[in-house]
């Protein structure tokens, strides 16, 4: 993995209803025409389904010609779209709200750059059932249980569900419970407890999995930490990420005693060969803050340290947040590989306060300090071309 990823996401990316962008794609360009060539015939179960393909599907599309995908890979990777993600959407237009973004629509398109060649095309989705919000599933594990068995049963390469049964174990209160949960909570609105997100790359799709912990921590009386302690302590023999976790855990416990770790993922493949990422949320932006972070409070230095932190200083002075205070938290995560002694940080500036072409332009110039001369030049294009 390149030592530096930057993830791009338009200020809306949902529906092309909220970023404005065209309905059909650019049936002159031959990637393109491949969302036109499965339009064409396509039988879909309800009208939501088909207003979902037509909307989200095509903007897709255009997500998908901007990676490095060939036409085949392209074409499968609409099929899975429009088989898996577009059924699982819900109602359209969305009636049910969700907390992974500021839009609260449940499907979230995003390009990761891990280097000056094509970016990796992702999706979050927060799946949508008959029963989700109901009585029958109010935290919407059902729901995700079942999306998660239907792609056990498409057999992706290196899929393994050993970790999803733990953590939705360890996590995801019983049906009893979540009764007790929501009369005592008195809480307007459920919102899911764990959620997906897939990698479209190389051919093939990578699954990961979401799941916060306030709802576990509040059921069971326990401190978040307390429950991924354990969590992770009942499968480390695996995952070999328990050291990590702690040094986290601590520096959390340390800095930010107030806002303990909100959620975590995994990816759905062997234990042995999974990340665990833990999240932290702060709304507070400072420089000091965004140092201590990256430093775990000081306990991770050295030359490597030294030079990222250089680089983050630069992207944030170009984008001014000296001058200004953003509406978004502060969010970042710790990256713990299996083995993995010392975990890696991934910071996120979630910038809503300025134009999509100010922020765009200050991205470029940080491409161009990391020597990615290409991208630099065409990412303000591409970001018109997602709108």
């Amino acid at each position: 993995m390149a030592e530096y990823a930057v993830t791009a996401s338009p200020r809306s990316t949902g529906t092309t209803k909220q970023t404005g962008a065209r309905l059909t794609p650019d049936n002159k360009n031959p990637y393109t025409r491949a969302w036109k060539s499965f339009s064409k015939y396509a039988c879909f179960d309800c009208e939501a389904q088909r207003q979902w393909w037509n909307d989200s599907g095509a903007l897709i599309a255009r997500f998908l010609n901007i990676t490095n995908a060939d036409i085949h890979e392209q074409y499968q990777y609409l099929l899975f779209v429009r088989e898996v993600i577009i059924p699982a959407l819900g109602p359209y237009p969305p009636i049910r709200r969700c907390c992974m973004n500021v839009t609260e629509v449940g499907i979230e398109l995003s390009l990761n750059f891990q280097g000056p060649e094509k970016p990796v095309f992702r999706v979050s989705v927060d799946p949508v059932s008959k029963i989700t919000g109901t009585h029958l599933d109010p935290l919407n594990i059902d729901t995700v249980n079942g999306m998660v068995a239907r792609l056990a049963a498409i057999g992706f390469k290196d899929f393994d569900r050993t970790l999803h049964y733990h953590f939705t174990r360890e996590f995801c209160m019983p049906e009893q419970s979540m009764k007790t949960y929501q009369q005592d909570s008195g809480e307007g609105k459920a919102w899911s407890q764990t959620i997906l997100g897939f990698d479209f790359k190389d051919g093939n799709v990578v699954v990961k999995q979401y799941i916060w912990t306030r709802h576990a921590a509040r059921a069971s009386g326990l401190h978040p930490h307390a429950l991924i302690r354990r969590a992770v302590s009942r499968v480390d023999d695996r995952m070999r990420c328990s050291a990590a976790v702690n040094i986290v855990l601590e520096y959390m416990e340390t800095f930010n005693a107030d806002i303990p770790v909100r959620f975590f993922s995994w990816d759905l493949v062997d234990p042995s060969k999974s990340r665990l990422k833990l999240y932290g949320i702060a709304h507070q932006w400072s420089w000091a803050k965004m140092r201590e972070v990256c430093t775990l409070g000081g306990k991770r230095h050295g030359p490597v340290t030294d030079r990222n932190i250089s680089l983050l200083r630069k992207l944030w002075d170009i984008l001014e947040l000296d001058g200004m205070t953003p509406s978004m938290p502060f969010t970042w995560h710790y990256e713990i590989r299996p083995g993995q002694i010392c975990p890696d940080v991934r910071t996120y500036f979630a910038i809503c306060d300025r134009s999509d072409e100010e922020v765009a332009q200050a991205v470029s110039q940080w491409f161009e300090l990391l020597g990615w001369h290409e991208t630099a030049s065409s990412y303000s294009d591409t970001l018109r071309y997602l709108q």
